[in-house]
């Protein structure tokens, strides 16, 4: 009877060693699984897909999760050679979301070689895309400097941002206005020039302050504001928005900022352009309102001219122009700005 109890208890005990020794298992295998990320499902944008054009070429993708893609290129000694990689990305969202454009790191491991840079095809910097869609487009890498090749390998790691579209800002790029501004400041000639067309109307030009190329200015002012602007044929008064180069008006004013008299020229005042690409030529003469960039320089000690802080985005209202003969231009003292950009 005892051998019995006996035999009987180590069956069952070997019955429960076996159960919780496969059980852990079990949980063991579940936890391993559960902890790769990669498996989970992704919310918002994401890499959908991502594959290498020509399977010949030496490149590699390591990974890609999120909107982040992590690869290695490799385009030998050939100065013209080129790796495209194409992608897929989806929105797993009911909300509409902008691309930002690629975002990335210089620096090892991240982006080791400046000398290789990268094209897009089908995506731009302010594509949009709608809740459970996919976009397709492609990232070409190649030489910037064909000539000074001296790494051949670029690892990266690119982020390809898309931000909901509430919270894109467009990209603004002065398309050299402010670097022209400051050479015509330091231009003596054409410092002069502008400061006698400014001091030609004292009477009623709020103290000679300011001079324009607005629909209201003179065509003494919108002349030599249009001469002064332009090199070599190029128009240099002009914002790119978005990608589109848009042609703008602009207000030059000659004021204390800071009210600080040791500041500026030799009255304490700096000198401020004030630029819209909004059309003004059906404004009321008082009211309304339109989109405003403006940029405020300084002199330094050594009596060089310069931009302080940032190109600035505001509204100011709209009002006739004092000392032309028409009545649509912007009130510069009525500017506020809201947002700050630098390029």
């Amino acid at each position: 009877m005892k051998r019995w109890h006996k035999a009987l208890f180590c069956i069952v005990f070997s019955f429960i060693f076996c159960f919780l020794t496969v059980g852990y298992a079990a949980v063991s295998d579940t936890l391993v699984i559960e902890g790769i990320s990669e498996s989970k499902a992704q919310t918002g944008v994401f890499i959908k897909s991502a594959t290498l054009a020509n399977p010949s070429d030496n490149a590699e993708i390591s990974r890609y999760y999120g909107t982040n893609l992590t690869s290695r290129v490799n385009l030998g000694n050939d100065g013209s050679a080129t790796v495209t990689f194409n992608l897929s990305v989806y929105n797993n969202s009911a909300y509409v979301y902008t691309f930002n454009g690629v975002k990335y790191m210089v620096g090892e491991g991240t982006y080791d070689n400046e000398n290789i840079t990268f094209l897009l095809s089908g995506l731009e910097k302010g594509n949009s895309i709608g809740g459970k869609e996919t976009i397709h487009f492609s990232v070409t890498f190649k030489y910037d400097n064909a000539n000074n090749i001296s790494d051949t390998e670029l690892n990266s790691i690119l982020n390809f941002e898309f931000v909901p579209e509430a919270e894109y800002i467009p990209e603004i790029v002065v398309s050299g206005a402010l670097g022209k501004f400051e050479q015509i400041l330091n231009d003596s000639a054409d410092m002069t020039a502008l400061l006698n067309q400014m001091d030609s109307y004292q009477n009623n030009r709020h103290n000679s302050s300011y001079i324009g190329n607005v629909v209201g200015s003179t065509s003494s002012d919108t002349a030599l504001l249009n001469s002064l602007f332009t090199e070599d044929g190029t128009n240099y008064l002009t914002l790119e928005i978005g990608g589109v180069t848009t042609n703008v008006t602009a207000m030059i004013k000659r004021e204390n900022v800071d009210g600080n008299a040791a500041t500026g020229d030799e009255n304490g005042n700096e000198m401020t352009i004030y630029m819209t690409a909004d059309d003004i030529s059906d404004l009321p003469w008082y009211g309304g309102s339109v989109e405003v960039f403006a940029a405020v320089f300084t002199k330094s000690d050594d009596g060089k001219w310069y931009q302080i802080g940032e190109m600035y985005d505001g509204t100011a209202t709209a009002n006739n122009y004092s000392g032309g003969w028409g009545r649509n231009s912007f009130n510069t003292d009525t500017c506020e700005t809201t947002k700050a950009y630098y390029d």
